[in-house]
């Protein structure tokens, strides 16, 4: 995990590539996730006009 943000976390899914898992996605232990966390997310969106990955926790 690289970012904290009110609308959620910012996650490197591969070299030079971040995406969003929103904070409703986000765990329920939110307020104990610090930098460096990892998780296993899935993509559900990709806009390649804006740039932007967007994530959900795998099962």
């Amino acid at each position: 995990m690289e970012k904290i943000t009110p609308i959620g976390l910012f996650l490197e899914v591969a070299e030079d590539i971040s995406g969003l898992l929103p904070k409703a996605e986000c765990p329920a232990e939110l307020d104990s996730v610090k930098v460096g966390d990892q998780y296993s997310v899935v993509v559900t969106s990709i806009n390649l006009q804006e740039r932007r990955v967007a994530l959900s926790l795998a099962d």
